[in-house]
């Protein structure tokens, strides 16, 4: 069980505060706005913001998602290959591999979805 406190944090650049009694949690915005911590941690997306249809429709490549493509994939290339020379092998450096792999699949996504999921 979490003790109860006022911690003041750095979340998403914003200023907020974290309350914590028990096992609940409150994030309270320096402008006095108040949504529980799983929502603000979220990024408060329910399943309204969320179109099935959407986002697993076919998105044909345009020239210039294609240039974004190319940059991400270039760039995760370069950062695989520092991981690879500069630590040893171990399963650390594999989780860093595939969460490099999964954060250019994303930013892929993000491209691809023009930013939304609906």
């Amino acid at each position: 069980m979490l003790s109860r406190y006022w911690a003041a944090i750095r979340l998403r650049r914003v200023e907020c505060f974290a309350h914590v009694s028990g096992s609940h949690a409150r994030i309270e915005h320096s402008s006095g706005e108040r949504r529980s911590a799983v929502e603000l941690l979220s990024g408060a997306m329910s399943q309204f913001d969320f179109d099935p249809n959407y986002v697993f429709e076919h998105h044909a490549p345009t020239p210039d998602k294609l240039v974004h493509y190319d940059a991400i994939h270039a760039a995760a290339k370069m950062f695989a290959l520092v991981i690879l020379k500069h630590t040893p092998p171990s399963e650390d450096q594999a989780a860093a591999l595939r969460l490099l792999r999964e954060a250019t699949m994303t930013a892929n996504a993000a491209v691809a979805l023009d930013g939304r999921l609906k």
